[in-house]
């Protein structure tokens, strides 16, 4: 009897005081959603950005699409452009877009470094997310900074960064893959 009392007082305390099963099947469903998947009634709501453009989805697309989904370009210049850590230099276009605010180079006729210049500049560094946001990249996150440049974390990009002028997102460069840097 004694061994049934210590038994049941260990399985009460691991249990929150009772068997039955929808107090067990309660408890495992609370359990099963994390603290942050409950907002607090009075949390602030993450402030939506539209993309006033979106860079991510020229990405990987050749010369031709691009200009379907961004239309013909200001400017276009042709170029050799050398790849990093070697002598090699290969065939490049350069082309502007959306009256200045794109600056792309094709290389084997698809983008591989994009440079985004915002009409209207947020402040550096508080809206370096909110930039990347305006051109498609939810979820860049900011890595290292200083006062001039900072480096920026995106998904499908070998590297990103933002740089200042006077307190004010300057531009974006953007670079797709190691080789274009």
């Amino acid at each position: 009897m004694l061994a049934f009392v210590i038994l049941s007082g260990i399985s009460n305390a691991i249990t929150g005081g009772s068997n039955s099963p929808e107090k067990q099947a309660a408890k495992q469903a609370e359990q099963a959603q994390p603290a942050a998947a409950q907002p607090a009634a009075d949390a602030p709501k993450a402030e939506a950005v539209k993309p006033v453009l979106n860079v991510k989805e020229i990405l990987g697309k050749s010369e031709e699409e691009v200009k379907k989904l961004l239309g013909e370009p200001s400017s276009r210049e042709e170029q050799n452009f050398r790849l990093s850590g070697t002598e090699t230099r290969v065939p490049a276009v350069s082309a502007v877009y959306q009256d200045g605010a794109l600056d792309i180079m094709f290389i084997d006729g698809k983008p591989v470094r994009i440079s985004y210049t915002p009409k209207e500049p947020g402040a550096y560094p508080d809206d370096i997310e909110k930039t990347f946001a305006s051109i498609g990249f939810e979820g860049a996150k900011v890595g290292d900074r200083t006062d001039l440049a900072a480096l920026v974390t995106v998904d499908g990009l070998f590297s990103a960064k933002v740089f200042n002028n006077g307190g004010k997102v300057e531009y974006a460069y953007l670079i797709t893959e190691e080789k274009y840097k």
